[in-house]
């Protein structure tokens, strides 16, 4: 009987101390994004079909909880409507005051916001840093 007892302390205490491992999972998590991590000024490098510019623009929260709003597009003022879903973004088909039609998608991560959109046929990818 005395044996025992600490036989089984030592299984007890290595299952304590050894028998979980930590939460590695923890460690390898996606952030969750809202609108307000879309919100702010950005540097952006913009490409449509090979002519590259950089400016500053800015989002600001739309109407909707799920909007945001361009600010400066093309750096000439343009204003252009997205939706955001966690990392996701989405600028639907849409005409602007200067009749030019956006349409495009994006990704959202700890660094930057990256789009690819078309501008009335015109193919673009842009890089925004925020500032």
């Amino acid at each position: 009987m005395t044996f025992r007892l600490p036989l089984g302390f030592l299984f007890l205490f290595a299952l304590l101390c050894c028998g979980c491992g930590g939460d590695d999972d923890e460690d390898m998590t996606t952030p969750t994004f809202t609108r307000a991590d879309y919100v702010g000024t950005y540097d952006i490098n913009d490409n449509c079909d090979g002519r590259s510019r950089t400016f500053v623009i800015s989002l600001r929260a739309g109407n909707a909880s799920n909007t945001v709003l361009f600010d400066n597009m093309l750096d000439i003022g343009e204003e252009v409507g997205a939706t955001v879903a966690g990392d996701q973004l989405t600028i639907p088909r849409q005409r602007t005051d200067s009749f030019r039609v956006f349409e495009g998608s994006g990704t959202l991560t700890t660094a930057a916001l990256r789009i690819n959109y078309t501008v009335s046929g015109a193919s673009c990818f842009a890089t925004l840093t925020p500032r």
